[in-house]
Order: C-alpha cells, then structure tokens, then sequence
C-alpha cells in the first residue's frame, strides 16, 4: 500500500489532481493535500509519503527547495513536479533532484497516472532494496560475531557494498522476554521496530537470538547524543511490549564501540549487562558501562588512550615499563573479572589504531589470539602484565620493520590502481576505500614518498592518456574525455588547457590532427 501527498497553492487544481488518482488501481492507502510547501515538509517528517505530486511555482518555498528540504529528512519519496512553466532552468532542476516526471498545465489525466504508475513502481524496488540490505546487514553482522576466519579485507568491503562504512560509533544491545504470551509473535515483530528513529543519524540492525530474545546492533555516524538515544528507544520499546502484549523485557547495552572489531567484545559487555540486569531484576535497561561504575574504580578510559599511545614504531622499553609500574601505584582489586577487561579494552585500543593503518591485528598477534572465549587467560595481574609488556614490544618491532616496506608498497598499489582505473575514478576517497586503507594516512604516506598529491599524479596520468588519445584516435573531443574520466566536456577542456597551457583542438593542430567538437 503507497501513500501520495499533493501539493499545490491553488485549491481547485488540487481537487483536480485528487480526481485524476484512482486509489484502487494503484493500491494506495492514503491521499493527503497541503496548500503550503513548509507545511507540506512538515507533514512528510510523520507520513512518509511514497510519491509526491508537487507545484513547481509556489510562494512560500517552491517545489525545487521544498523537494531539497524533504530528501534531507532521509525519506525514500518520488517526487512528480507541475507547472505552467516550460522553463529550461526548471527542468534542469528536476533533473538535478532526480525527479521522475516533468508535467505541463492544464494536466492530462492519462499523462499522470503513467507518471503515477512510474512512481509506484520505482517505490516498490526501492521497499525491496532496503529490505534486501537489511537482511544482508543481518547477515553480515551474524557472520562478525560467529566467525573466527574473517579477513580484514573482506570486512571492510561487506562494509562498504553494505553501505556501512561510514558508521564510526556502536551499541550492541542484547533484549531478553521473561514470559511467553499467546502473540509473542506479534511481540517479537514489534521489537523490530523503533518508531522515530528514522528522524535521528542512528540506524539499528536486530538479530535473534537464542530463540527467546535479540542482539540489537545500533550504527551511528555521530557521537551527539548517541548513548542517551539508544537507552530512550530500547526503554520506550520495552514500556510499549509490556503494554500491548503482557510481556516483559530485560535489556543489556554495551559500552561504546568505534569499529565492527569490537563487536564481540560488545556483545561480552550486552551479555554481562544483561546477567546483571537479570540478577537485579528491578531495572529494565542496564549498560555496562552503569556495572563498571559499580564494580570497579579503574580508568580504563586513560587505559584505553595509555595503550593507543604505546602502539607505535618507535616505542621504547622504558616507556612500556614506566606504563606498568602506574598499575602497582593504586590498590585494585585485579580479579578475573577485571583482567578480562583489560584484556578486551587492549585488543580493542591496539586494533583502532592499526587499523588506521591498514593492518589487521591478527597479523601480529596471530588469528587465534583474537579468540574472545580464551578471555580468561590471565590468573592473576602479573600475568596479564607479562603479556601486555610482550604485546607491545612485538608490536612496536612489527611496525617499525613494517614502516618502511609497507609505504612503499602502499604507493605501488596506489600508483597501479590508478593507472587501472583512471576513467572512473571519482574521488581519492573511493582510492583508499579500495586499498583498505584511511584516506588520510595514503593521501600523507603517498606525498612523503613521491613529493605530490595523489589529485595531481591522477589528473597528470588522465592530461598524458588525452593528449594520446587526441593524437592517436578518430574518437571526438568529448568522446575523449569521457574515456579519461570527465562526463563534462565544458570542464575537461578548461582542466586540459589550465594543465598543459592549451586547449583539446589547439594540441590537436599543434600536432597535424584535424577534428571537429
């Protein structure tokens, strides 16, 4: 079932528009109008509309930037515009907002409910689209925290075919029922759900788990508010089972992750959470964070900032030991609990900051030392603290005798991608992407070694493939440019001539070649 919003200033046009739609044939649930465009804005945060029908020319705000102000809510509409206008730049507007239809005044009815038609259909792919991401988000998350043989490579690119690269904050929540009613069906469907946050920057992937409850991942691309969110939405959720359906929820959050390494270790800290939550009995919703407060004085924040310091190339052994005496100077009680948390709190630093660097952690310590149920290693702390003295010292040798070699190779690796795929590349972004790596530590690494950027090596390989092509092909000159990356003729020849002093058809005669643009 679809929903479409009209909007138009004029009242009698949309009582005409609401008598062209014909509701049955397009299987739509619900027509709304609006007169204003600001309130046309409004009425999207809560309805959603799957199509709308807009007036391009409107006094408040017109089509074209109330569209701009509608797709920055997130929302997943087309957008059919009116007008009485055959404007040139109004066209080219809808074309920019990717709208689906472009319909002149006075409207024919059959030309709107192909439009119609059109949109309904568009809709429907992108329902499926989302709902086939979020199954492969399910599953990807599934294979995070069951595997032991996940490559660092292959994260990091289901990450990015699953649009989930850009998520840098995780809460990992794990919901338990209590009790079983006659709809716990119903009950389980509606968990999967949290009305209203769609409006904020957090995104949930939900997963079951042990046939009585859900791991709930929740993705965020800023910190702002993060935490305080995700207990408002789990707290509203678990309110809103008990009073629809008699059932009673316990939840468990972890503290705050920055990767999808850390996700086991997440899910210890929900499972932990969780157990306390279920011991206490009296509170819905407990983050480790709220146990550790509870259960321990230690600083594993500074700890945390302490071990990403001591990761590098250049560590010295005083260092390292001056760091391990700081745990003899306050008394702890250092229990397998607490060890266990040192122990996750330092994969987790060590692996932050490797990874900035393009080096799964595995590399150093070996995959099975990333086991997560061999957390209870350490028996006592100067156990823990002979292992972390020799964690640091491999790791500083791994990276120092790494440095060099891998900088080198990085810069190749860089240098053949480019020249691979020169004609397609769209930002130094999508490079580094591809190479697995942070884009600030190529763009530096790449102008350390070759005394450029990477911008002027690709625009210096596109400017040498353009004058080949000019000199050595039949091809035209936006043929030409295109084939080395400009979908834009107008730019690729001012980039050209800003470049080698001259335009396309000045090199051209320069060199013999008659052509026409």
């Amino acid at each position: 079932m679809y929903k479409i919003l009209l909007v138009d200033d004029n009242a009698m046009h949309l009582q005409s528009l609401l008598s062209y739609i014909e509701p049955e044939k397009f299987n739509i649930s619900g027509i709304k109008i609006s007169q204003s465009s600001r309130e046309a804005v409004e009425i999207c945060k809560d309805y959603k509309p799957d199509v709308v029908i807009t007036d391009i020319s409107m006094p408040e705000m017109d089509g074209i930037e109330m569209t701009r102000e509608i797709r920055k809510l997130g929302i997943e509409t087309q957008f059919i515009y009116i007008s009485c206008y055959d404007d040139v730049a109004y066209f080219k507007s809808a074309i920019e907002n990717e709208v689906l239809a472009y319909l002149m005044k006075p409207i024919i009815p059959e030309e709107l409910n192909a439009a119609l038609s059109k949109a309904i259909e568009k809709a429907a792919k992108n329902t499926e689209t989302a709902n086939g991401l979020l199954v492969s988000r399910e599953n990807f998350i599934y294979r995070l925290l069951s595997s032991e043989n996940l490559t660092i490579a292959y994260v990091h690119e289901a990450a990015s075919a699953l649009l989930m690269q850009e998520f840098t904050h995780f809460i990992l929540v794990k919901a338990k029922f209590l009790d079983t009613t006659t709809d716990v069906f119903s009950a389980y469907q509606d968990l999967r759900e949290f009305p209203g946050i769609e409006k904020t920057q957090i995104v949930p992937v939900i997963l079951p788990d042990s046939g009585n409850g859900m791991l709930i991942l929740f993705m965020s691309k800023s910190l702002t508010g993060f935490q305080e969110s995700v207990r408002r939405f789990v707290c509203r959720k678990i309110k809103s089972l008990f009073d629809n359906y008699a059932v009673t929820v316990k939840a468990g959050a972890s503290d705050l992750g920055s990767n999808l390494f850390e996700l086991k270790m997440l899910q210890k800290q929900a499972e932990e959470a969780l157990k306390t939550n279920l011991e206490l009995i009296r509170s819905d919703y407990i983050a480790h964070s709220d146990i550790s407060l509870k259960t321990s004085e230690f600083n594993f924040l500074a700890y945390n900032e302490n071990v990403a310091e001591l990761v590098r190339a250049d560590v010295q052994p005083a260092e390292i030991n001056q760091f391990l005496k700081t745990f003899h100077s306050k008394e702890f009680e250092y229990d397998e609990t607490l060890l266990r948390e040192l122990y996750l709190t330092t994969i987790s630093a060590m692996q932050t900051v490797l990874l900035k660097q393009g080096i799964d952690i595995a590399q150093i310590l070996g995959r099975k030392d990333l086991s997560y149920h061999k957390i209870d290693r350490f028996v006592d702390l100067e156990h823990f603290l002979n292992w972390l003295k020799n964690i640091l010292s491999l790791t500083g040798e791994y990276l120092k005798n790494y440095k060099g070699k891998s900088q080198f190779a990085l810069v190749q690796k860089t240098i053949n991608y480019i020249h691979e795929n020169y004609s397609t590349i769209s930002s130094i972004e999508e490079i580094a992407s591809k190479l697995f790596v942070s884009y600030s530590h190529l763009r530096n690494v790449f102008k350390k070694e070759l005394g450029i950027t990477i911008y002027d090596f690709l625009l210096s390989v596109r400017m040498e493939e353009a004058k080949n092509l000019l000199t050595t092909t039949k091809m035209n000159l936006s043929q030409i440019a295109y084939k080395v990356g400009y979908s834009d003729y107008d730019y690729f020849k001012t980039v050209f001539a800003k470049y080698n002093g001259i335009t396309p058809r000045e090199y051209q005669q320069a060199n013999g070649i008659s052509n026409e643009e």
